[in-house]
This record gives C-alpha cells, sequence and structure tokens, in this order.
C-alpha cells in the first residue's frame, strides 16, 4: 500500500497521514524498549494532596471536638432536668400556706 492509498482509505490528506505514520511508528519503538521490572514506586503526593490531607485531619478534629460538645451539653441538659424534678418533688412535698382572710374590718 502507498502513502497515496493509506491516505484515501483513512481519509486524510498524504501530508497527514505521514505525520500519524511517524507518531505510530515512534510510539511501537517507545513500547519495544526496555522497562523496569516490578511493581512501580508509587509517585511522591502533590501539593494538592498534601494539602487536602491536612485539611481531612483538620475537618476530623473539629468533627471530634463538635461531638464532644454535643455530648458535653447533652449531660447538661439531663443534669439541669433531674435538677428541675428534684425541685419540683420539693415543692410538692412542701404544705402550702393557708392565706388568711380578709373581712374588711380592722
Amino acid at each position: 500500500m502507498t502513502a497515496t492509498e493509506g491516505a484515501v482509505a483513512l481519509g486524510v490528506s498524504r501530508k497527514t497521514y505521514y505525520k500519524w505514520e511517524n507518531r505510530a511508528l515512534s510510539a511501537m519503538l517507545d513500547g519495544l524498549e526496555d522497562r523496569d521490572t516490578g511493581r512501580p514506586e508509587f509517585p511522591e503526593a502533590s501539593q494538592d494532596e498534601v494539602e487536602l490531607r491536612k485539611k481531612l485531619e483538620e475537618l476530623q478534629r473539629q468533627n471530634e471536638l463538635l461531638e464532644n460538645k454535643i455530648e458535653l451539653a447533652n449531660m447538661v441538659y439531663k443534669f439541669e432536668m433531674e435538677r428541675a424534678r428534684e425541685q419540683s418533688r420539693k415543692n410538692r412535698a412542701k404544705p402550702a400556706k393557708k392565706k388568711k382572710k380578709r373581712t374588711g374590718r380592722s
């Protein structure tokens, strides 16, 4: 197959055909080069990844603090409710003082 026939078959110009042919041959040659054996090493974390990890750690700390605040608020609420119940029991246990009726005479 000639370059002209290949270009017609691909529906491109001869100039584009040659460009693609060179690109394909270069890629094939790159594929034939020896490579390191074994599992590739992990690339170092990018700056974005480092910043995201720091942000994640900060958000986890904030979340833990908020959970502790909620737990403390619940404890305070329960304590105040128990204190209010005790006060209510004490008030019910005391006999009510009777008021003297005023007759309007002095």
